[in-house]
């Protein structure tokens, strides 16, 4: 089998590129081409093998025709028009490029969709034949909100991939900041964008929703500040993207048997552990997170089967939210009987 490493990659190609492109090239020419494109000087006995793999090996599927025509003394491709760039893809990577096609869709519409509408048609008709075949998608995904955050991405992109700090007015909470930020990458979590970014207000890494950020000027002439950033670790004890490094705390859940499979096929965190398993088939799990409005929301999404168990504090401020939800809808303790259980229409 050949290798797949990406300096024989490299070679394959600059071999292809050299017989399409030249009257049959000599081994030494090959030789000089790919010490030139690849900076390294390759023996006779590797160009041989990569052009024995480029003609039988299963694994590439190049199958290239290539003949070494002794009256020219050099190599041919003995189909004319081949190219290893138009080699068939099997049926198996057509089913990965047409999933692929299906999420980038999702994309369409937006401004940063505009962007890519091109290459996904492209895509899309080079395998229109295959494609043909299906009658419909097969991945249906959550489609991307229009809020206003999602059409300045392509410009986020371009400044973190130029390392260009700028100016904005960050308006979340209500109150209105002038902030110069310096970003490093964008995460989505929940349908939303969020630029993760050293901020010269706060001194401090911050992550900063893009809804939230008006007045976005570029600083092209001011040096961009380089902090370390690993993401790994800077979300290691967040769930979303909530950092909140005062208050970190090792938080205990107990979860009723109904929502096991759930819990743990899907953990909320990798910190998630199980530390007790009940007779009745209930469970307890331990979260090393911060505590944030994400944590809170990410627990009440499992209604009555989750119980905020440790510690106290935390307990206390689950039972603040339960207890501002119940006055929001004017909740008497004897409102909640079988008539507002969910019935079917009949």
């Amino acid at each position: 089998m050949a290798s797949l490493n990406k300096q024989a990659l490299l070679r394959y190609r600059v071999i292809n590129e050299q017989i399409r492109r030249h009257s049959y090239p000599s081994m030494e020419e090959l030789l000089e081409a790919c010490e030139s494109k690849i900076g390294v000087r390759f023996s006779t006995e590797t160009i041989q093998k990569d052009i024995r793999a480029m003609k039988n090996d299963e694994a590439l599927g190049y199958e290239a025709p290539i003949h070494f025509n002794r009256l020219h003394r050099g190599y041919e491709y003995l189909i004319k028009d081949y190219s290893i760039e138009n080699v068939n893809l099997s049926d198996n990577e057509y089913d990965v490029l047409e999933n692929m096609i299906d999420i980038l869709k999702q994309f369409r519409g937006s401004k940063l969709g505009t962007n890519y509408n091109s290459a996904v048609d492209k895509v899309s008709t080079s395998i229109r034949e295959h494609m043909e075949q299906r009658t419909k998608p097969v991945i249906s995904l959550e489609p991307q909100s229009e809020y206003i955050g999602l059409q300045d991405i392509d410009n986020f992109i371009r400044y973190i991939k130029e390392c260009i700090p700028i100016s904005v007015v960050n308006t979340k909470h209500g109150d209105f900041i002038g902030d110069i930020i310096h970003p490093y990458m964008l995460k989505e979590y929940h349908n939303r964008w969020y630029v993760i970014a050293y901020s010269e207000h706060d001194d401090s890494i911050s992550v900063f929703d893009i809804r939230f950020l008006y007045d976005v000027y570029e600083l092209t002439n001011r040096k961009f500040i380089f902090k370390i950033f690993n993401e790994d670790a800077f979300f290691k004890h967040s769930i979303g993207v909530g950092i909140q490094e005062d208050l970190l705390e090792k938080t205990q859940i107990e979860f009723r048997k109904v929502v096991y499979d759930e819990v743990n096929s899907i953990p909320l965190h990798p910190s998630q552990t199980i530390v007790k398993h009940k007779k009745n088939g209930d469970f307890v799990v331990e979260l090393e997170v911060y505590i944030t409005n994400e944590f809170f929301n990410e627990i009440l999404s499992f209604g009555p089967s989750a119980k905020v168990i440790k510690p106290n504090w935390v307990v206390g401020m689950m039972k603040c939210y339960i207890q501002t939800m119940a006055e929001a809808y004017k909740l008497r303790p004897d409102e909640c009987s079988k008539k507002y259980r969910i019935k079917k229409k009949k």
